[in-house]
């Protein structure tokens, strides 16, 4: 393959996919590029000084039908923006606020730190609601 990062990401979206629509299975999931460790998850979040990392990528897991930029109005941080904890949970107000999926929470946000780079990448992980919800 011309893109092997491209295809290991493909596979972790596909595996996320069906670990939020119910074929969950234990390995599928410690793959999933949602799933984090929450002890791993805190020693990032507490290693995150404000002003010191930048977004480098955002990335959105389970819209089938929604469209990013419907999701990234709804965040408070864009690609190239310092990142705080601060601007981590508002954007997940702000993904709650929309009726068109279910609340989101910390354990729905998958962070990777960078610490060369400098920079952070965040997966939101979601679930649109049935037109039936």
């Amino acid at each position: 393959m011309k893109y092997p990062a491209m295809a290991a990401f493909l596979l972790h979206v596909t595996i996320a996919v069906a670990v939020l629509y119910g074929h969950d299975k234990s390995a599928e999931k410690r793959d999933c590029p949602c799933f984090q460790d929450r002890a791993e998850k805190q020693k990032i979040l507490d290693g995150i000084r404000p002003g010191e990392f930048r977004s480098r990528r955002i990335a959105f897991i389970g819209n089938i039908t929604l469209h990013d930029r419907e999701l990234r109005k709804n965040i408070a941080f864009e690609e190239g923006d310092l990142f705080t904890i601060k601007v981590l949970y508002k954007s997940i107000e702000g993904l709650n606020r929309m009726k068109k999926i279910y609340p989101v929470s910390l354990k729905n946000v998958k962070i990777t730190l960078s610490t060369e780079s400098k920079s952070i990448d965040t997966v939101f992980c979601v679930k649109e609601r049935s037109n039936d919800d």
